[in-house]
């Protein structure tokens, strides 16, 4: 995993592992990384030799990352992202699904209150921007991809 720093000739190892196996995100303080090993969801502090913390539990994937020190990982099945404190490892509340849909993929905004995911099933691809803080819908619209999304000023 690495990151590029302010000078684009430099890059800098966040996690040199040789377990990142799919996906991997790094919290927007850039004080932790969370990856997927293959089979597992882990998290570590950023610069850190060390594995780090196995915040998942069987089957997932999909990690993601906050502007904070908070991390996520998608259960099987798609109703709920489990959001985790990235020092502790801590499960700190599930982010559930609206009724009658899946979570395909989260990401968070620039805002630490504020999360983007798409529904895709049967042709129906939909943008959900949410509350972190409670789950409510602000914005429905349709699309594919929850990293084109930006930020959303309350």
């Amino acid at each position: 995993i690495m990151v590029q720093i302010k000078n684009n000739k430099n890059t800098r190892i966040i996690y040199s592992g040789k377990d990142v196996d799919n996906w991997c995100e790094v919290t927007g303080n850039g004080k932790f990384v969370v990856y997927d090993n293959g089979a597992d969801i882990f998290v570590t502090k950023a610069f850190s030799k060390n594995k780090g913390i196995k915040i998942s539990t069987g089957q997932s994937c999909r990690p993601c990352a906050s502007p904070d020190n908070n991390v996520g990982w998608l259960p099987s099945p798609h109703n709920k992202y489990k959001i985790h404190d990235g020092l502790t490892g801590k499960l700190l509340f599930d982010f559930l699904a609206p009724e009658n849909e899946e979570i395909y993929r989260l990401n968070w905004s620039n805002h630490k209150n504020f999360a983007v995911h798409m529904f895709g099933s049967k042709n129906n691809q939909r943008i959900n921007v949410r509350k972190i803080s409670n789950g409510k819908n602000i914005f429905i619209g349709h699309g594919w991809d929850p990293d084109l999304w930006v930020g959303y000023n309350e």
